[in-house]
């Protein structure tokens, strides 16, 4: 029998509104995600990549990907996957994954309550904010982006506030901790978390924060993942720059290549408008909270060669999704610091915000809708067929796939995407057209791919159901 202290009792009976909105919204990101993973809409990038790494970690074997001879730490400084690996010890291990990362990512909206009902004693205020950010439509898209490590990265940005809010010293270096061993890019959310905090008058904090963070950054990137990966995988943003170092002096000699990056192409500008429109444009009262939106949108928008992290509908987006709604709770303590009547303003100013985050997800399309199409929930033939096929592959022989069957038959030690040149036992396509299920290839080359290997008896067909096939290599 469960036995809950007094205390913990206590805390749930007076937070009972926002862990009943987190669970609502855990369960129904969990299950469209476990949805889409069914229906062959996730994919080896990213996450065939990452179930793979934690399976082999889970089987303690060494955590390489077999596609791309990355060590888990050596693709990115990505400590934190290490707290998957008891999910793997379970069966259905990938669907716990994909459930894991969803309630990540809503529980990072408690500390952003709790911290809201710190300040202004307002249950619906509070809980209209947190709704603002576990329904914005970058929080969704990323949430059902596949996997990714990033999800941490909310709920340790939201922690570190709290931590600050609370003067708790222990849950404030924790949650920097953990965003520095969530990736090596999260050093530099750090970095401005640090010099927000220093502006707030936290000026010995934030100034440790900052150095730390700075220090922590080029260590990773320059001596611990060279160290594990033999070289840092990352570099490059084009124009600007191969290295950090590089950037940096490009900054200071070539600004107009900085200022022109970060402007161009237009489609940057569109998402920082449609950012600041998903929060009712709340957050630009306050610019010292903005500085961490500062920091991502510009690592994002002057990398010159991931063209993706340009907009709001990926991964990319886990940390503005917390960074909006904390720069939300200070703006609204400034208007309530110049108001009268200030329970009214409270009232209507939650009203806007959840006005504005059902409007946001409606008029930007958010993910979440597609529970309202009929067709989501119906399983196609090809994907049936896909399931079929999938069953005559053996359990332990080396498999090429297209991008969208990856993550269904990661978990063994060597899987990889199908390329010109095969040498896998198996080869498994879904010839069956559709948006990145062939990516980096596109639809004809893998149709060429497909044809060229059972031309040239490499390969023959040994199961055929519908567009699915997979080939087994011929042995001479």
């Amino acid at each position: 029998m469960l036995v809950i202290s007094p205390k913990l009792a206590n805390w749930i009976s007076q937070n009972k509104e926002i862990i009943l909105l987190t669970l609502f919204f855990g369960f129904l990101y969990s299950y469209i995600s476990i949805i889409k993973h069914d229906h062959y809409q996730t994919f080896t990038w990213d996450t065939g990549f990452f179930d793979q790494l934690i399976w082999k970690v889970s089987r303690l074997k060494e955590p390489i990907s077999s596609f791309t001879g990355l060590h888990i730490l050596g693709d990115h400084f990505q400590v934190v996957l290490l707290f998957f690996t008891p999910l793997y010890w379970l069966p259905d291990s990938i669907n716990l994954l994909f459930s894991a990362q969803a309630f990540i990512a809503v529980f990072s909206a408690i500390p952003l309550y709790l911290i809201s009902f710190h300040f202004f004693k307002h249950k619906l205020l509070s809980l209209a904010i947190s709704l603002s950010m576990i329904i914005y439509t970058g929080m969704q898209f990323a949430i059902l982006d596949g996997f990714h490590q990033s999800v941490f990265s909310p709920l340790f940005f939201t922690l570190a506030f709290y931590g600050l809010v609370k003067k708790s010293n222990k849950l404030y270096w924790l949650s920097i901790i953990g965003l520095l061993i969530t990736k090596e890019e999260m050093a530099l959310l750090a970095t401005a978390i640090g010099i927000s905090i220093f502006l707030l008058g936290y000026k010995l904090k934030g100034s440790a924060t900052v150095a730390i963070s700075i220090i922590s950054f080029f260590l990773i990137v320059n001596w611990v993942i060279p160290s594990i990966q033999g070289e840092y995988m990352h570099y490059g943003y084009g124009e600007l720059g191969y290295t950090p170092e590089e950037i940096l002096k490009t900054s200071l000699f070539k600004p107009y290549l900085i200022f022109n990056n970060l402007v161009s192409p237009q489609v940057k500008i569109k998402t920082v408008l449609n950012t600041f429109i998903s929060f009712g444009f709340l957050p630009i009262l306050s610019p010292v909270v903005l500085i961490s939106a500062l920091q991502q949108f510009t690592v994002r928008f002057l990398d010159t060669v991931t063209v993706h992290r340009w907009t709001n509908l990926n991964h990319y987006a886990f940390p503005i999704a917390a960074i909006m709604p904390m720069a939300t709770v200070y703006s609204v303590r400034l208007i309530l610091r110049k108001v009268k009547k200030v329970n009214s303003v409270k009232s209507i100013i939650a009203i806007h915000i959840v006005f504005i985050a059902i409007a946001q997800t409606i008029i930007f399309h958010g993910p979440i809708n597609s529970v309202l199409k009929k067709d989501f929930f119906i399983k196609k033939q090809w994907m049936k067929n896909n399931d079929d096929i999938i069953r005559y592959v053996p359990e332990n022989a080396s498999v090429g796939v297209t991008n969208n069957l990856g993550p269904h038959i990661s978990q063994r030690d060597n899987f990889y995407l199908i390329e010109e040149n095969n040498s896998a036992e198996y080869l498994l396509f879904d010839l069956e057209d559709g948006p990145n299920k062939y990516s980096p290839q596109s639809y004809k080359k893998t149709l060429n791919i497909f044809k060229n290997e059972i031309k040239s008896d490499n390969y023959k067909i040994k199961i055929n159901i519908g567009k699915a096939f997979l080939l087994k290599k011929n042995s001479n």
